[in-house]
């Protein structure tokens, strides 16, 4: 039967069983349980375009690929897969930073003001710490990134 199935499949599973982040796994009951507890959560609340949404390092972590390339700055978070194609340090010189491996504030101090307003316009959200942070760490050298990068699934 199937419910002998999803079991086995859900085995996988490498979510942080302490936050919002889920797994790739459609069949991973854990993470549907969180898909169904944050669908009731944001159904309910009232959506203030205002505010970020905010990200764990969990979350972060899964976005460090062609298809998806989130950077972190400081406490922001960027999306920067549109830039991959055209940037003119090629592709690697994002993707060895997507993920929120490192801080990129650095890296925002050398572009020009044109290429900083194109990515302050991919700010995507606020990095916020996962509830599980006391058992891992960042090493960001910004002891305040450092603190809220600590993550259980690092």
């Amino acid at each position: 039967s199937i419910d002998e199935l999803v079991p086995q499949l859900s085995s996988n599973c490498d979510a942080c069983p302490h936050c919002a982040d889920i797994c790739s796994d459609p069949f991973c009951r854990d993470c549907s349980s969180k898909k169904t507890a944050q669908h009731a959560v944001s159904s309910t609340c009232t959506n203030d375009d205002a505010t970020p949404p905010t990200y764990t390092p969990c979350q972060v972590r899964r976005h460090n690929h062609a298809s998806s390339a989130w950077l972190v700055c400081g406490t922001a978070i960027y999306d920067a897969t549109a830039f991959l194609e055209g940037h003119p340090g090629g592709t690697t010189s994002i993707l060895r930073r997507a993920g929120g491996v490192t801080d990129c504030t650095e890296d925002m101090k050398m572009h020009s003001r044109d290429a900083v307003k194109l990515w302050k316009g991919s700010r995507i959200g606020t990095l916020c710490a996962c509830p599980g942070k006391s058992c891992g760490g960042g090493a960001t050298g910004n002891h305040k990134v450092d603190k809220i990068f600590e993550c259980v699934i690092s």
